[in-house]
């Protein structure tokens, strides 16, 4: 085992250091509950649903996947995004060939999920909130 995930979850290691059990998640919960983080929240599910669009067009209209460098978001944001699309087994990474780091294709519940937000009209309803 990995020996800072013991140190970071060895009660007897935080009680030591004078760190009682739990005060990070009362700390958490009240960072969390703040109106900044809502919105970072927000903005994320935002880029991610932008991200999972993009890709999917490009998979729809050509077969073929789209590179890292057409997403929405790049930088730290970007990469999270696409790291959260993946995880949650949105989309995957394809092997490159047009010159891009990365490439990436929705999978069928990528899909299935980019229909449903296309019916909900999210992507429009979002862009105009995101703005607002």
């Amino acid at each position: 085992m990995n020996p800072w995930f013991m140190a970071a979850t060895d009660k007897s290691i935080s009680q030591e250091k004078g760190v009682g059990v739990g005060a990070f998640d009362n700390f958490s919960a009240s960072v969390s509950g703040t109106p900044v983080v809502t919105r970072m929240v927000n903005s994320t599910m935002i880029e991610a649903a932008q991200a999972l669009r993009d890709i999917c067009k490009e998979f729809e209209n050509s077969g073929n996947p789209l590179g890292d460098h057409h997403l929405p978001a790049g930088g730290y944001m970007g990469e999270m995004v696409v790291k959260a699309l993946i995880e949650s087994k949105f989309i995957e990474e394809a092997e490159t060939e047009r010159g891009a780091l990365h490439q990436y294709r929705p999978t069928k519940a990528g899909r299935k999920a980019y229909e449903g937000l296309k019916k909900e009209d999210a992507f429009s309803l979002r862009s105009v909130e995101a703005k607002a």
